[in-house]
């Protein structure tokens, strides 16, 4: 007897027989086929969904060590989109909350290390936020933009006073693997430098994003550009829009 005999003979034998029946036979001959049907359909249902909601990320901004309410940090993407005319409809900021570096929790922040280190490599980190002792172990890595690169004139005289810096002679030597006395120069101090570069920006105590971000916590609080952003004029525009008072 041939398979398409065979086929024909079961489907003879199931007439008359109770839907259960028909049910398990369809599983016990034919479970390859239907398997791989719901599995199309179930693919092709999230590639459908996944294109009918994507939204194109234009600004990724990370804050370490923050315990900002998600709540707050919405209303704020909401504000700043307003602001900087970006469509929420179609397009998204992220706001990464909910990293953590510091010598009391290694295992997170080695991760927070690793994780960082990839994005900025890809491009799809924009803004590195933290307080300063945090922000120090990315100083001399090579992840933030020099700032004279990318501020406008006027802005960098309107921000002249909370600039951080790191010095070239430093950086060099440390990306070319040669040994670099520590610790690192002050990088409130360029004067202190052979060739200061400024990197970050030290938000004042009252600014209103920083507050929205670390509360009423004392420690310094900088923000830096990363390298190979993909989104540097929004960057630019968040900028502007967290230094109001400056």
């Amino acid at each position: 007897m041939t398979s398409k005999e065979a086929a024909a003979y079961r489907l003879k034998q199931l007439k008359g027989k109770p839907l259960k029946a028909k049910v398990e036979h369809l599983f016990t001959y034919y479970r390859g086929p239907l398997l791989g049907v719901l599995i199309a359909l179930l693919l092709c249902g999230y590639l459908l969904f996944h294109f009918a909601t994507h939204k194109d990320e234009v600004l990724h901004v990370v804050c370490l060590n923050s315990f900002a309410e998600a709540e707050a940090t919405d209303l704020f993407c909401l504000e700043f989109a307003q602001t900087a005319g970006i469509d929420l409809e179609k397009e998204q900021i992220y706001m990464n909350m909910g990293m953590i570096v510091s010598d009391a929790f290694p295992g997170e922040t080695y991760e927070a290390i690793q994780s960082l280190s990839a994005q900025a490599a890809a491009g799809s980190v924009d803004v590195l936020m933290a307080d300063l002792d945090a922000l120090g172990i990315f100083l001399y890595g090579d992840y933030f933009c020099d700032l004279t690169q990318v501020l406008t004139p006027g802005q960098q005289a309107r921000l002249q006073g909370h600039m951080l810096y790191i010095d070239r002679v430093y950086l060099e030597a440390k990306l070319s693997g040669a040994e670099v006395p520590t610790p690192y120069p002050d990088p409130t101090k360029p004067e202190d430098m052979e060739q200061p570069v400024p990197v970050a920006l030290l938000l004042p105590q009252e600014n209103a994003f920083r507050q929205l971000c670390y509360g009423s916590l004392k420690t310094p609080i900088a923000v830096g550009f990363v390298v190979n952003s993909g989104h540097t004029q929004n960057a630019l525009a968040f900028l502007d829009y967290i230094f109001p008072e400056a």
